[in-house]
């Protein structure tokens, strides 16, 4: 360790270097001040804390306000206890840490950095320490390889002791010491007097850019101005950090803390700064046998206690089983086959989830094995509905795509987007405009999209995608009354349509043209000249009125002038103008009978400029005072339109915008997902007719395949008995199930429907929907759920019995897929919450994508044809059950430490079963197959059309053949 000297005892040469002055002494504290930021503040000082505290932080360094800082008992403790222990966190960094990760580098104490911004000092950074390599024999200036930043928390009860996430405070000061010292490397130490936490900090250019870029729009202005508002960069550069903290931060080891004392083992040399430490030469060169046993020993020992640690209690096991398309029974080689597993704590996201999954269906592809689908249940959904990109693979994450995208634009973005983009093209507005007697009116799906995106209600707990009735779906034109506050003024000179003039006097032609009226106009001036002046009398009242005015303004000025000035005044037209309305209407309450007389009458709502004109008048004015016809110019229609969507858009919330915009952005987004995907959007089915997806398959770049993934039909039932059981859904009631387990408990019991007993019990789920509980409904005038029970067993028919034709399998799921599709519309936002049609969201979704992608199964298989129950998790259900029949527990399920074991004897024997060269016998898993055997059908040309249309078609398939029995 090498420490810095005392201010007094650093070489003159070296004394206005900042680097070497030690921290804490006068001069330290002095530079700080002279800088509007420091490593410490830069977080709070550019409003990543809050605008409270950045203001503060301005008025402080810019303004120079004292503020008087009140630091409580408790506060000064934490600092006191960090000060006292920052010697305690370079005695663990230097004995645990720099002789395993920097064995060649030695600590070296820091002073202060400045970091300039076009030759203007901006920061002050002051590290703990640096990392370099020191000549103990020389006086050279060590140059920093790595930063070092310590941070020691003081005890408490409620929070971790140390840190095992950097916390996203200290972020832009770690940056600032690794820009003030040019190094790509920060280590920070986090002590406690137990442990202490290493994390080894890696530089980022882009995110220190956008730092120093705020700090100088800030605090570097010719003129800097307090912040009224948290700046839009601060909030970029708050989600930066965040990027930071997970890409940059990268955690070493925790080892058990050291502590440290100041003892005088050193010495100084002549010309150098630092302090160096007397070192022990002795060098020992030979170890026992019995002492590099122990140490190996304890090796051992660490690394076992450290992977104790850092494994996580297992409570689930994942397995991955490929199974047979056709699933026909062979004695001796399974249907279906282990291939992969993973043990699973308490939580798996989905990512690692996927890049698992990616994983198994790679090594499938290098062994040349098919995989043509994937199926798991409702716990991986994500999954499905995106890609291993995150791109939407059904429609409804494609609308919570593009409601994200305009959600994040600003309410200025917003209407210069409603400005300069059309909603509808031209020729589609004409063909669905409507004149009336009301007016022009407008109707458009996409208008009326917008309408109920705008109606609809800032705090709804469940909203649903279901389209309402409305009134009316016509947007009417602007009225008059809109129009008449849109006209411009070309001239301001004179306002002749607000003063009322006698019906002998004004009776004028309106239908005549500009140059009529505007004699008109000079007519009326020449009647109104007054060569009789007003009395004194009048203007002796007027002085008086002005004096005695209520408004203290006017009574305390004219108390200090004379009726002398104010004839002065009524004199000059320029000298009325300037008095105020209030002294105006005083003079215009005083001369009504002058007005009479010249068969005029001021009103005292017009403006000044009217008022002082006839003032004049009344006064006798010796100049002729020029009327001019006000012209009135008609907007443009776009600069119109412009102007009522400005003033509108600003009374209406920012959600509200959003639902708009995204209404107008999804068809265009929408023509872009359908046309990336592997199908088209109105594919064709044989014998069957066209139908629209909901869902495409997921297309490996790679692989150069189509990867369709869904979930269980049989998790999906039992699912949705629950559902419909304990709450219902949209237009079906819960009282069906409940009036038929009440008025006859041999169809359905009381225990299914009401208490829910076994959620996971397929039969359950099946009786629940069977062909009595339907009956029995349509006796007790439950017409549509018993028509619910008959389309849901019919589409498990189709996913799961035997004996159907391929075409009816179809038209059963498309007779479900219309029913859950019905009133939806996935162009009107804010996108659904929880619930769909009162279905859940992710198993109304998980529905539709099964639907969509068991029919284009039919397609990517190669024979055309499929076994239904292939896709489904049933083979892992069956694979579990027989896996803890080899164990038998307690629990009914084999120990987390047994399964390692398990799966190596199952591998084995699936090892032997699926290749005949290793045995001389064979096995049997059972005198007679459990399925009936039926002989593959040929492959017809159906097939071979269809791998043709494949690649004629411009990369997506307009047409399916399924193979009918």
């Amino acid at each position: 360790m090498f420490s810095l000297k005392e201010v007094e005892d650093i070489p003159e040469g070296l004394l206005n270097e900042l680097r070497f002055i030690k921290q804490r002494s006068p001069q330290w504290f002095d530079a700080r001040k002279q800088l509007k930021l420091t490593g410490s503040t830069i977080f709070g000082g550019l409003g990543l804390d809050s605008l409270k505290l950045q203001r503060r932080h301005f008025d402080k360094v810019v303004k120079n306000i004292e503020i008087a800082e009140v630091i409580s008992e408790d506060t000064a403790k934490r600092m006191e206890h960090g000060t006292v222990s920052e010697i305690h966190a370079i005695a663990t960094l230097t004995t645990k840490v720099l002789p395993l990760y920097y064995p060649n580098l030695a600590y070296i104490e820091e002073g202060a950095h400045v970091i300039n911004s076009n030759g203007t000092p901006l920061i002050l950074v002051s590290p703990d320490g640096s990392l370099g390599k020191m000549n103990m024999d020389g006086i050279d200036i060590p140059t920093p390889v790595v930063a070092c930043e310590f941070k020691c928390p003081s005890p408490s009860d409620f929070r971790t002791p140390v840190h095992y996430d950097m916390p996203i405070r200290y972020i832009p000061q770690v940056l600032s010491e690794m820009a003030s010292m040019n190094v790509e490397e920060l280590i920070y130490l986090c002590w406690t007097d137990e442990s202490s936490t290493v994390f080894r900090v890696h530089f980022d250019t882009d995110t220190w850019k956008l730092i120093t870029e705020e700090a100088q729009n800030v605090y570097l202005k010719e003129t800097p101005k307090c912040p009224t508002r948290l700046s839009a960069e601060s909030k970029v550069i708050k989600e930066r950090l965040h990027i930071f903290r997970e890409n940059n931060c990268e955690f070493i080891c925790e080892v058990a803390s050291c502590k440290g004392e100041r003892i005088g083992c050193s010495y100084l040399v002549d010309g150098s700064p630092y302090v160096y430490p007397i070192c022990n030469t002795e060098e020992r060169n030979n170890l026992t046998v019995d002492e590099m046993d122990s140490i190996f020993s304890s090796i051992n020992t660490c690394i076992n206690e450290a992977y104790q640690i850092c494994r996580k209690k297992a409570t689930e096991v994942i397995v991955w089983i490929l199974a047979d398309t056709d699933r026909i029974f062979n004695p001796d080689v399974p249907y279906a086959i282990p291939i992969a597993y993973a043990m699973k704590g308490y939580s798996l996201g989905t990512k690692p989830m996927r890049e698992m999954h990616e994983d198994v269906l790679r090594m499938c592809h290098e062994k040349k094995i098919n995989v043509v689908a994937s199926c798991f249940d409702g716990q991986w959904a994500k999954l499905s509905t995106r890609d291993k990109n995150d791109k939407p693979l059904t429609i409804m994450q494609l609308q919570r795509d593009v409601y994200s995208e305009a959600s994040k634009l600003t309410r200025d973005a917003i209407v210069k987007k409603l400005l300069s983009e059309s909603i509808l093209p031209a020729e589609q507005i004409f063909s669905i405009t409507e004149k009336t007697e009301e007016g022009l009116k407008v109707s458009s799906p996409m208008l009326k999209r917008i309408t109920l995106s705008l109606r609809h209600k800032l705090k709804q707990k469940k909203r649903s995608s279901v389209v309402q009735n409305l009134d009316s779906d016509t947007v009417s034109c602007l009225p008059d009354e809109a129009l008449e506050t849109l006209i411009v003024e070309d001239n301001h000179t004179m306002f002749p349509d607000r003063i009322d003039v006698e019906e002998e006097t004004t009776s004028e032609n309106t239908v005549g043209d500009n140059d009529e009226e505007d004699n008109d106009m000079n007519e009326v001036a020449d009647q109104t000249k007054n060569d009789k002046p007003v009395p004194p009398e009048t203007v002796a009242a007027i002085f008086h009125s002005l004096t005695i005015h209520t408004k203290v303004s006017v009574s305390r000025k004219w108390s200090k002038r004379t009726v002398s000035d104010l004839i002065k005044i009524l004199d000059d037209t320029s000298l009325v103008r300037k008095m105020q309305h209030d002294e105006l209407n005083v003079v215009i309450q005083l001369t009504k009978t002058q007005q009479l007389k010249l068969g005029i009458k001021i009103k005292q709502t017009c403006c000044r400029d009217e008022k002082a004109i006839f003032i004049r008048r009344v006064f006798g004015s010796k100049q002729d005072e020029i009327f001019e016809k006000k012209v009135k110019e008609l907007m443009p229609l776009k600069l119109i339109a412009s102007k009522v969507v400005r003033t509108c858009l600003s009374k209406i919330p920012k959600e509200r915008l959003n639902n708009t915009v995204a209404a107008m952005m999804i068809d265009k987004r929408y023509c872009e997902w359908k046309e990336a995907s592997a199908f088209k959007l109105d594919t064709e089915i044989y014998n069957i007719g066209k139908t629209i997806w909901f869902s495409f398959p997921e297309f490996d770049e790679e692989k150069q395949k189509m990867e369709p993934k869904c979930l269980d039909a049989h998790h999906l039932l039992v699912n949705l008995r629950c559902k419909v059981c304990k709450d219902g859904v949209w237009g079906i009631r819960k009282d069906a199930w409940h009036a038929v387990a009440d008025s006859d408990n041999n169809i359905i019991s009381k225990g299914i429907v009401v208490d829910l007993l076994d959620k996971q019990n397929n039969a359950f789920a099946k009786r629940t929907f069977s062909n009595e509980v339907e009956e029995q409904m349509r006796k007790l005038d439950f017409v549509s759920e018993a028509n619910f029970c008959y389309m849901i067993r019919r589409w498990y028919e189709a996913e799961d019995s035997a004996g159907f034709s391929a075409e009816d399998r179809i038209q059963r799921k498309l007779q479900l897929k219309a029913f859950l599709l019905k009133d939806v519309d996935f162009g009107i936002f804010p996108p659904p919450g929880m619930y769909v049609k009162g279905f859940p969201k992710i198993m109304y979704e998980g529905f539709l994508q099964r639907i969509d992608t068991s029919i284009q199964l039919y397609d990517i298989v190669k024979s055309g044809s499929y076994n239904q129950r292939a896709l489904s998790s049933l083979v892992n259900e069956t694979f579990f059950g027989e896996l803890s029949e080899l164990e038998p527990t307690k629990l009914g399920c084999p120990k987390a430490i047994s399964i390692p074991r398990l799966m190596a004897n199952v591998t084995e024997m699936q090892h032997f079963r699926c290749d005949p060269s290793e045995r001389a016998f064979n096995i049997n898993t059972s005198r007679r197959p459990v399925y009936p055997q039926h002989s593959l059908l040929p492959v017809t040309d159906k097939t071979e059309i269809c791998v043709a249309t494949y690649t004629e078609c411009n990369h997506q398939i307009p047409q399916i053949y399924p193979r009918y029995v």
